[in-house]
């Protein structure tokens, strides 16, 4: 983090002092923040940044973020992830971060979450290897694994309104933008949150929000073996049936061109100047440690 501000501090923003838009390359948005002022009193505060470098590097930030690729993630490694990332978002520490990634298998259950849509015995999910989790995200119960699609945005929603039924709207239309590039027909329904095809759940949508700052996301089924949420009631709906997109189209789907699907949209419809990035460049040293020891 201090590097990123003695970057800022000692080169970009002397730059953009010296030159607001061309040299850097920033975008126009930022001009008004740099430039105006004079003797309106309007503008006095504007005047001001330019002696507040911490002022011009929130300013950057609200208006970037970085997407993680992080592959197949332990689920309990990932919560704790989203809460290192959310308390430094909160901080304003970091920008916006969108984690992409899949779990092995896992059963979750959220805020309503009951064990009573667990159709599975513990014990037979204990012979499977497969942990539960009662976590923060709203919704009942659902199942993680290999061939879905798990997206958790870790973003500020104050900077996008901060309406969470908009927010869910949001992630869903994600989901019917990303299943219409691939020929698949997505429908919302209005009484279970989420992406429906036909009669039968292709993604769910389970969210947190503390503080303005957003946890969890939403889960795609892309290659899913759905054979596991045999063991649940998804959601708790019971006699509610789950595809997946290899089910429905037949063939096999390429996780590269899912992903830059997925990050496609969501650039479209959250927008940020979004990033690439490795979590190595964001996280603390004991986490790295923690998934080199597995």
């Amino acid at each position: 983090m201090w590097r990123l501000i003695n970057y800022f501090t000692e080169t970009v923003i002397p730059d953009l002092i010296r030159n607001p838009v061309f040299s850097t390359g920033f975008p126009l948005a930022f001009t008004p923040y740099l430039i105006r002022g004079g003797n309106d009193d309007r503008h006095h505060h504007r005047n001001e940044v330019l002696d507040s470098p911490h002022y011009c590097i929130e300013l950057i930030m609200e208006r970037s973020g970085y997407i993680i690729d992080l592959g197949m993630v332990d689920y309990e490694k990932a919560w704790d992830l989203q809460h290192q990332l959310w308390s430094r978002r909160v901080e304003e520490e970091l920008p916006d971060v969108l984690l992409i990634l899949e779990h092995p298998h896992v059963i979750t259950l959220g805020r309503r979450g009951n064990r009573s849509h667990l159709i599975a015995p513990s014990e037979v999910l204990e012979a499977m290897k497969i942990p539960i989790f009662h976590v923060e995200r709203g919704g009942d119960v659902t199942y993680h694994g290999p061939g879905q699609m798990v997206v958790y945005p870790i973003l500020n929603l104050k900077e996008y309104g901060y309406r969470v039924v908009r927010y869910v709207d949001q992630l869903e239309e994600v989901v019917l933008r990303v299943l219409g590039d691939f020929g698949i027909e997505g429908r919302r329904n209005p009484l279970n949150r989420g992406v429906w095809v036909d009669e039968e759940k292709i993604a769910s949508v389970g969210v947190a929000i503390k503080k303005r700052v957003s946890l969890h996301g939403f889960a795609l089924n892309y290659g899913t073996d759905l054979k596991y949420f045999d063991l649940i009631n998804p959601c708790g709906l019971e006699g509610k049936k789950v595809t997946s997109m290899a089910k429905i189209l037949g063939t096999e789907i390429s996780r590269a061109r899912l992903l830059e699907r997925i990050t496609f949209h969501f650039k479209q419809i959250f927008e940020r100047n979004w990033e690439e990035k490795r979590i190595e460049e964001l996280i603390a040293p004991a986490f790295r440690q923690a998934e080199v020891a597995d």
